[in-house]
């Protein structure tokens, strides 16, 4: 596409566009949303006779969704199964193209071992570390052509035989694995084997329990996970003893790098500078890569080591580490006992740093938050802040005491240590000082910080939910949910939050619910006990999905262009279901190769009304994207390239029997609805990954407002 031409040709398109107007539908997820998978389902892979399901009321355990919307999951089985097969690992976008990734009882993917299977249970074979079958698994993908996705998860092998050289029990036990590779047959490898993969110093790794909270996986497939180091095995030099036997690895199969070890010494400056030694590795089980290489951790310092050692008021910190020849360089956000800063990042005279807790999140400019219990000329009504920045730059955006927006006046009570950051503000939930009108069903708020302005109130409990008939408000009756729990909140880089496990009531009646918000549509219900969505009737909301930093600046179930994955239950079973929050809503998320018809639902406020609007596709990323052609400060996520063009494709196709209504205006609510329509005959496209965008402008061909993207997998 040639963007000087952009304005002659949409000027003359725009106008014939005027006679061809449709209206959206309203709905969120019963209408926009998607069930990917249920009970009964037989993805891919699957043979006759065994289906999705469960005799309990689990079918799906906590979902993973990487930045381009693939899920990884893992699930049970029913039908013709054994209590030793009756689990697999299902990968995809949507329920056309769910597929079985490993299955329990399957021979060992790699082919290394090809006598061995992946065992489900200890059972008969007294397997050391208990039922660990594809462990907390991980999802991460590239945001621009050729889009691969990488997983990772844990899991463990079983030799009837003997001659794969298996060792099942004992504390030398070998066949335990961490996989990791592109989900595509013949695509795993092992990223780290128990008590075999060496390290080039000849330390041996002996994995801990994998974990959401204790891994990392970033789109260029970079992995980071704890490790214990054996003093046994091998001939490491220098000896590993109980002194340095912990570790943050990093690195992806046959390159493997130490990111920091117990025992480890790091230069530090502040109110104790000198040298410092690790004492424990990982004191909160955080190590989170961002997508440029840095590495956010905190750890435990020694009390006996080090020039001069820590002591028990300054032995936490906060390091920010980076490659640096064959090692890494740390650098210190924030160490307990050194001055806290305040709003401009300028010392506050006798107040010091607690204890921190980091927060889930770390974006790739290398900031972050944490929040922490200040010590020295504090009160118990101030000790309470949380911070964001990055090391050297370091600002206060919250604190007990202040005064909470939006609420005529009362004041930060206790802002809960669970936060979540991105670069479009830090998510806290609080609760509101004791005061003549705050009482247990108003004692709480949740907010979005960001350095350099006031804090936004998104929801304060006792506020009108909406989306529910008048005298509906936020919280349980008694007040007993709120939103200083530490569910609340899940924040993306395009400044869009998920806050999960909320209660509404009306004085009389309860519902448990999933909002969303977004600077353009404000609160809205995602789901609701109670509704009917895809055939199933919704019993509860779980609050323990949308966890935990992921890559791409968004949490492992919620990405930054809007996607998220949940699973909601019934009375009997739960079931796997993808929505998302924005203006472009694109279902299904996946279409077949023979042809299939993604509906694009576009929804951006009754600002935008009577706007025209352009969709446009592409199959080679979001990331940069391009300026917008009428109007420069607008980006459009969007890249060029590829042989064809998609972006021309979808420029010259518009109102097309392909792209049907992608050019035309909002009515009065900033709602329209366009289709994209994958043509048979086309096999040379199968896998690709397209994305959509609408861009919208005013009779003077001004551009107004450019959507986020919305994907769409070819299968």
């Amino acid at each position: 596409m040639n963007p000087s031409s952009v304005r002659t040709r949409i000027l003359g398109a725009a106008l014939l566009s005027l006679v061809t107007t449709s209206v959206a539908a309203q709905g969120l997820m019963t209408t926009r949303g998607q069930v990917v998978a249920k009970t009964g389902d037989v993805p891919t892979g699957l043979p006759a006779g065994v289906t999705l399901g469960s005799t309990t009321t689990t079918v799906f355990d906590t979902p993973v969704m990487s930045a381009t919307g693939s899920i990884l999951v893992r699930s049970k089985l029913i039908g013709t199964v054994t209590a030793n097969d009756d689990r697999c690992l299902i990968y995809g976008h949507a329920s056309g193209d769910l597929r079985v990734l490993l299955r329990a009882s399957d021979p060992e993917p790699t082919g290394l071992f090809p006598n061995s299977i992946v065992v489900l249970t200890s059972s008969g074979s007294g397997l050391p570390l208990g039922s660990n079958t594809f462990g907390s698994q991980r999802i991460a993908s590239q945001t621009s052509a050729p889009f691969l996705d990488y997983v990772m998860f844990q899991t463990q092998l079983y030799d009837a035989s003997g001659l794969d050289g298996l060792t099942n029990t004992g504390a030398n036990a070998n066949n335990q694995l961490l996989y990791w590779g592109v989900p595509v047959p013949g695509g795993l490898q092992i990223l780290a084997r128990r008590a075999i993969t060496t390290m080039p110093d000849g330390a041996v790794l002996i994995p801990d329990t994998f974990s959401h909270q204790s891994t990392s996986l970033t789109g260029d497939g970079t992995a980071t996970f704890r490790t214990t180091l054996s003093q046994t095995l091998g001939t490491p030099s220098p000896a590993v003893t109980a002194a340095n036997d912990s570790a943050w690895i990093t690195g992806v199969p046959g390159s493997l790098n130490y990111v920091i070890r117990e025992g480890d010494s790091v230069a530090v400056g502040g109110v104790s500078p000198g040298t410092v030694v690790i004492g424990s590795v990982g004191s909160s089980n955080n190590c989170v890569r961002n997508e440029v290489g840095m590495y956010l951790h905190d750890e435990l310092l020694s009390t006996t080591l080090g020039t001069p050692p820590a002591t028990t008021a300054n032995d936490r910190i906060v390091l920010v580490s980076v490659a640096s020849g064959p090692g890494f360089s740390h650098s210190v956000l924030m160490r307990e006992g050194d001055q806290a800063v305040d709003t401009v990042g300028a010392p506050i005279t006798g107040v010091f740093y607690g204890s921190p807790t980091i927060a889930q999140g770390f974006s790739s400019t290398g900031f972050t938050a944490f929040s922490t219990v200040m010590t020295g000329a504090v009160t118990t009504t101030t000790d309470d802040a949380v911070f964001v920045g990055t090391p050297g730059s370091v600002q206060m955006v919250l604190r007990a005491g202040d005064v909470a927006p939006g609420t005529g006046g009362e004041l930060i009570g206790v802002p809960n240590s669970t936060i979540r950051y991105t670069d479009a503000g830090v998510a806290v939930g609080c609760s509101l000082a004791a005061s003549p009108t705050v009482n247990t069903s108003n004692d709480s708020i949740l907010l979005l910080c960001k350095p350099g302005s006031a804090p936004i109130k998104i929801a304060r409990e006792g506020d009108p939910a909406p989306g529910f008939p008048v005298g509906w408000v936020f919280g349980a009756i008694g007040g007993s949910t709120n939103f200083g729990s530490s569910t609340q909140g899940l924040p993306n880089a395009r400044g869009q939050l998920m806050f999960t496990s909320m209660r509404v009531n009306d004085g009389t009646n309860e519902r448990n619910t999933l909002y969303s918000w977004d600077p353009v549509h404000g609160l809205q219900p995602q789901l609701v006990q109670g509704d009917t969505f895809g055939g199933q009737l919704v019993d509860f909301l779980p609050g323990s999905v949308l966890q935990f930093p992921g890559a791409d600046g968004s949490s492992l179930g919620f990405t930054t262009n809007g996607d998220f994955v949940t699973v909601p239950n019934t009375a009997t079973s739960n079931f796997l279901a993808r929505g998302h929050v924005g203006s472009l809503i694109g279902t299904p998320s996946s279409v077949p190769i023979a042809g299939g018809t993604q509906n694009l639902e576009i929804d951006c406020g009754p600002g935008f009304a009577f706007n025209f609007y352009l969709v446009l596709a592409s199959d080679q990323g979001t990331r940069p994207g391009f300026p917008n052609p009428l109007n420069f400060a607008l980006n459009v996520p969007l890249n060029f390239g590829g042989s064809p063009s998609w972006i021309d494709l979808s420029f010259n196709l518009a109102n097309s029997p392909v792209w049907g209504n992608t050019l035309s205006f909002t009515d009065a609510a900033g709602k329209a609805t366009a289709s994209f329509t994958m043509p048979a005959g086309y096999p040379m496209f199968q896998g690709i990954m397209l994305h959509h965008a609408a861009a919208l402008f005013d009779f003077s061909l001004v551009g107004t407002f450019v959507t986020e993207p919305t994907s769409l997998r070819v299968y």
